[in-house]
């Protein structure tokens, strides 16, 4: 009996440890749930807490993001406006330029016109007045001439001076037509004046 009391007591035995070890093993399912339970609910709110730092974050980089795109727009417009500015200053230079040779251009076009105009009128003087002062001596020319054609035997005596060269024949084809007697240098113009007028 020993052995079956031993056996029984053996038994009763495996029965309390089987129920400890169930009830260790209750408790351990219990506590092992409670921490799980514990450590998700921990997790949540780390996981919570990095939601709402990541979520803070991307707003800020967000609104970064839009203050360089505007820098850059606003860059690039400084910029275009910038190279369109230098061009401006470039053409305004230049139009000054063009405008100031322009100004000096046209004070030395109308200094050309006054002197061509006084030249004209110089001219026109000088032409006028050897008009007046050689027209007796032309007119005295022609005479001559018109004498010597008509009537060659006629002694015909001219002053050198009051000719020009062209209306001087040669001494030699001459001859024949007429005596000339051809005297030197011509009174001053002073005193040939009285004698036309």
């Amino acid at each position: 009996m020993t052995f079956e009391m031993e056996a029984a007591f053996n038994r009763d035995k495996d029965i309390v440890v089987s129920k400890q070890i169930t009830h260790e093993n209750e408790v351990n399912k219990v506590h092992l749930i409670f921490s799980l339970q514990k450590n998700i609910e921990f997790l949540k709110l780390k996981h919570h807490e990095m939601l709402v730092t990541l979520h803070s974050e991307i707003e800020r980089l967000k609104r970064t993001n839009n203050e360089l795109q505007q820098e850059l727009i606003l860059g690039r417009n400084h910029a275009q406006s910038s190279i369109e500015s230098t061009e401006n200053v470039k053409l305004l230079t230049r139009i000054n330029e063009l405008e100031a040779q322009l100004q000096a251009a046209l004070t030395k076009n109308e200094l050309l016109k006054r002197e061509l105009e006084s030249s004209k009128k110089h001219s026109l003087s000088k032409r006028h007045n050897f008009a007046e002062t050689h027209s007796p001596i032309i007119q005295k020319a022609e005479q001559i001439r018109n004498a010597t054609v008509c009537n060659p035997t006629e002694d015909v005596t001219v002053i050198a001076g009051d000719l020009p060269i062209s209306f001087l024949p040669e001494e030699a084809s001459c001859a024949p037509i007429c005596n000339r007697n051809l005297i030197g240098p011509s009174p001053s113009l002073e005193k040939r004046k009285g004698y036309y007028d």
